[in-house]
């Protein structure tokens, strides 16, 4: 990807990325909790998801109080020194190759299935979670994915729906609370 890439399309890479390092702070508490984590919660891969985060954050113009994973920890942690050492202990050295947009886009999509299943538990009188902002995801990660040319097996929000598993009830419960919230709802609609 070149920059007029990434300036292009900083709106939707933004949302789609809008609250990472929130996620990524609770994938760290995850593995320093357990010295056995693997995976997606193995601190090699979590620090590449942070390396991620840094430059794709930069190639779109955004400033970050941070620019290493050491920067992240002591950041969002007043002890941030003393658990980047733990963290770093943890680190294995194993390498997670590709491009820095593709690592990240690889959680978007369990991301969105969360907000979702948020959002159909919303208390409809005390919404906590935006149909509107997770149907925005849904269509800014299939627009980029598209760019990017990664193949996927939905098109639509229907079709990410019912390709990660929700049903069709589920589906249309889920339109009609983004249908109530759409007129209030700040912010872009795609």
């Amino acid at each position: 990807m070149n920059n007029t890439f990434y300036s292009a399309n900083r709106e939707c890479l933004s949302l789609l990325f809008a609250d990472r390092d929130n996620e990524i702070w609770g994938l760290i508490e995850n593995a320093l909790g357990n010295s056995d984590a693997a995976g997606a919660y193995s601190p090699e891969y979590i620090g590449r998801l942070i390396e991620s985060y840094i430059t794709v954050s930069e190639l779109m113009g955004e400033e970050l109080p941070y620019s290493d994973v050491k920067g992240f920890f002591c950041d969002w942690n007043p002890d941030g020194e003393k658990l980047y050492a733990e963290f770093t202990a943890l680190r294995s050295g194993e390498k997670y190759v590709g491009d820095d947009l593709t690592f990240l886009l690889r959680h978007t999509e369990g991301e969105i299935c969360r907000l979702i299943t948020n959002v159909l538990a919303n208390d409809p009188d005390d919404p906590h979670y935006s149909a509107v902002f997770a149907a925005n995801m849904i269509k800014c990660y299939i627009d980029i994915s598209e760019q990017t040319g990664k193949i996927l097996s939905f098109g639509n929000v229907f079709e990410f729906f019912i390709t990660h598993g929700f049903s069709q009830k589920q589906h249309e419960c889920f339109e009609l609370s983004r249908k109530d919230e759409a007129p209030t709802y700040r912010g872009v609609q795609y």
